[in-house]
């Protein structure tokens, strides 16, 4: 990781998806948060660092919660890149310095994203039946939720 200025954040270009790979492969950018282009912010739960995954970022393997890489796969487009702020991705998490500058602006850094995805993991039938309720409830759901 290259070391951010104040008014800076980083933000991952997810690569499209190639066929039924289940590879995901990103690039890190740096931008200044007030000239940020559109980007998705992801909100998930963690997961169990026990049930590991890769991903590869700038050609490096990067060790994450298979939660992460199952919501990565899941946001992964066919036809385009998807650019994403995605904080265990983003923040230098071994940087303790980053970590304390980069926390506080999460919530400008989530107010300035076009969307933001909350993922909860994979479904389950009482997922399923919940989210099916949520979904009757009209204007609750956009029409474009990704």
């Amino acid at each position: 990781y290259q070391p951010l200025q104040l008014d800076e954040i980083r933000l991952i270009e997810l690569q499209r998806r190639v066929d039924d790979s289940k590879n995901i492969i990103c690039s890190l950018i740096t931008v200044r948060l007030q000239d940020a282009p559109a980007y998705t912010a992801l909100s998930y739960v963690w997961g169990s660092e026990e049930d590991a995954a890769i991903v590869q970022i700038d050609g490096v393997d990067f060790r994450v919660t298979q939660n992460l890489k199952d919501a990565l796969l899941h946001l992964q487009m066919p036809d385009q890149e998807r650019l994403m702020w995605v904080d265990a991705l983003v923040i230098n998490q071994s940087d303790i310095p980053e970590r304390n500058e980069q926390v506080p602006r999460m919530r400008d850094i989530y107010a300035s994203a076009k969307s933001v995805v909350i993922w909860l993991g994979k479904g389950n039938s009482n997922l399923e039946t919940l989210l099916g309720l949520i979904a009757e409830v009209p204007g609750i759901i956009p029409d474009d939720p990704a």
